[in-house]
């Protein structure tokens, strides 16, 4: 009969590397008393008289290691044993007799090394819908130095890029990747946190017709009043003051970059454990970038434009606060992720002078596909 004893050791410069376990065999400590106990070949008094176990999972096991712990504090004394030393090695022999005869499993104590929970690098890919709201704009340029009140976005997907009929020559095929308003998320995941990449590319340009309130100096003469930021064709009638801003555009190479956090909550995990459902709500902050492009009529004609492009990478910090739920089966998952962003744009327009500052809101719904690239081991 063997019974060990797993202890768990830890030294102060080791509390990071994983635990050592020490197999001390007890049945050894008993095998002089059991051959005393045959030469003998009868029961000790004082073991008969021992208070039979009520419990003897529980109590078998408090007295073993009450035994135990008065052993390793000196209370016995196995070079010159004394009638209580005998005594309490009997009552101890007699425990681990029981408890070997009942096949309860062992005790451990341990501590989980940090490989426990292994860090899981995960990709996800998606498509986006973009809501981009009104902002106060204000526009600087050689021709305007106005503000204007609640100036109108409109939203371009790009999502054309993925009809294959829509492809004219071979690259057309790969360019759904970086065309249209997709987002990449790359996670870094290890006991419900969630570290994120996230890297989007929104598409965002002027409303083509709207008319708002406008103040300040437009080609030198004073406005104040609700006037049509620019209008369509209606004739050769154009009145001093007028805006003519006919492409304002933040499409090309329009980015936003950030890292940020989050925490994953499961909402359903399947009997067998492969599907599971997780909402993960989440934190971001970052920067964007983009190369705006400005379209604006020449003075005093009709069919003539000024074209300017910002190429000043640049344009402001971003932060983020959104959701994430996905449905994830083993190594792949589909998810929906929505963040609202907010950031604070500043760059050119309409000539090298020129600047355009404004209030970014704007919330990205992204539908797409995840999937596990690497996994450390346990």
């Amino acid at each position: 009969m063997k019974l060990f004893c797993l202890l768990v050791l830890f030294t102060l410069p080791s509390w990071s590397q994983s635990p050592q376990v020490l197999d001390i065999d007890l049945g050894s400590y008993c095998h002089e008393e059991e051959a005393i106990q045959e030469s003998q070949n009868e029961s000790s008094p004082q073991i008969e008289n021992c208070v039979l176990l009520k419990n003897p999972k529980i109590e078998a096991h408090e007295d073993l290691t009450k035994n135990i712990l008065q052993l390793n504090l000196g209370t016995f004394d196995l070079g010159s044993p004394t009638i209580e030393s005998q005594l309490r090695k009997k009552e101890t022999c007699l425990l681990i007799h029981q408890l070997s005869k009942q096949n309860i499993p062992p005790i451990e104590l341990k501590k989980m090394d940090e490989n426990k929970n292994p860090w899981v690098i995960r990709f996800h890919f998606g498509f986006s819908r973009t809501k981009y709201w009104n902002t106060d704009m204000k526009l600087k340029s050689d021709r305007l130095d106005v503000l204007i009140k609640d100036f109108e976005f409109e939203e371009r997907t790009s999502s054309s890029f993925y009809k294959p009929s829509t492809w004219q020559q071979p690259m057309d095929a790969f360019r759904w990747i970086d065309e249209p308003t997709n987002q990449f998320i790359i996670t870094a995941e290890k006991n419900k946190n969630v570290f994120f990449l996230t890297v989007f590319h929104p598409k965002y340009l002027k409303e083509k017709y709207q008319s708002k309130q406008v103040a300040g100096v437009v080609d030198g003469i004073p406005v104040n009043g609700v006037v049509p930021i620019n209008t369509d064709f209606d004739g050769y009638n154009k009145v001093p003051g007028e805006i003519h801003l006919t492409r304002f555009e933040n499409t090309h190479k329009q980015m936003t970059w950030q890292l940020g956090y989050g925490r994953q909550f499961n909402l359903y995990q399947s009997p067998n454990k492969k599907t599971s459902v997780i909402w993960t709500p989440q934190v971001q902050a970052g920067i964007m970038t983009g190369q705006h492009l400005t379209v604006y009529e020449k003075k005093d004609t009709y069919w003539q434009f000024d074209d300017y492009t910002d190429k000043k990478p640049y344009h402001g910090v971003i932060l983020s606060a959104g959701q994430k739920v996905e449905v994830k089966h083993g190594k792949v998952s589909v998810f929906v992720d929505q963040k609202l962003n907010y950031s604070k744009v500043k760059h050119g327009f309409g000539d090298a002078n020129g600047s355009a500052e404004y209030d970014m809101l704007f919330m990205p719904v992204t539908v797409g596909i995840g999937i596990d690239v690497y996994r450390t081991k346990k």
